[in-house]
C-alpha cells in the first residue's frame, strides 16, 4: 500500500514575542545570496520585500487590535555555524513591517514608534507572534517548503461592492476609497 500522508516536514510551534524578530549578532557570516532580516537570514530564493507601506501598515493595526496574525517560519538552530541557520521560510513581509514600523519608517494611526510611550511600547514588543521551526538540513526540502507557503494558493483580490447609486466604490465596505 502507498503512503498516502506525508513525514518529512515537522515543526514544532512556538510563541515568541515580536521583540525576538529585532537583530542580533549572528554567529556565522551570511553566505552569497543570503540577505538579513532582523534577526533571521532570508535565503537565496527568497523573493524580495513586495508589500505596500499601506499593506505595512494594516499588519501593525491587526497588531494593535490584537487580531491574530500568521506564524513565521524558520529554520532552527542546529548547531553553530548550521548553513541553513536561522533561514525564514515564510514571514518576511509581516517580519519586514515590525521591523519598519519599529525603526520609524512609517507612522500608524498617526504615530511612529518612537512618539509613542514606553510602556506602550514595551506592551507592543511583547505581543506573541507565532513561529514554526523546523530542523531540515536539505536545501531542496528547505525551497520547497518556502514555494509551497509563497506560492501554493490564488492570489487574493480585493472584493469590490456597487453601492446603488454610487457606481463601483472598489471598496467593499462602500465607502470611495482614500
Amino acid at each position: 500500500m502507498r503512503q498516502w500522508r506525508g513525514s518529512w516536514f515537522h515543526a514544532q510551534d512556538r510563541a515568541y514575542c515580536l521583540e525576538q524578530v529585532l537583530p542580533r549578532g549572528f554567529h556565522r557570516d551570511l553566505l552569497p545570496g543570503e540577505r538579513p532580516l532582523g534577526a533571521f537570514v532570508l535565503p537565496p530564493f527568497q523573493r524580495p520585500s513586495v508589500w505596500t507601506v499601506q499593506q505595512q501598515v494594516r499588519l501593525i493595526e491587526s497588531i494593535l487590535d490584537e487580531l491574530p496574525v500568521p506564524p513565521y517560519v524558520v529554520n532552527k538552530d542546529l548547531e553553530d555555524g548550521y548553513r541553513y541557520d536561522r533561514w525564514l521560510l515564510d514571514g518576511q513581509q509581516r517580519i519586514t513591517a515590525v521591523l519598519g514600523f519599529v525603526n520609524g519608517e512609517f507612522p500608524v494611526r498617526g504615530l511612529k514608534f518612537a512618539d509613542v510611550g514606553k510602556s506602550d511600547q514595551a506592551w507592543f514588543m511583547n505581543r506573541p507572534f507565532h513561529c514554526l521551526e523546523t530542523e531540515l538540513r536539505d536545501e531542496m526540502l528547505l525551497q520547497d517548503v518556502y514555494e509551497r507557503l509563497a506560492y501554493g494558493g490564488t492570489p487574493h483580490q480585493p472584493p469590490t461592492c456597487t453601492v446603488p447609486g454610487q457606481g463601483n466604490t472598489g471598496s467593499s465596505t462602500g465607502r470611495a476609497a482614500d
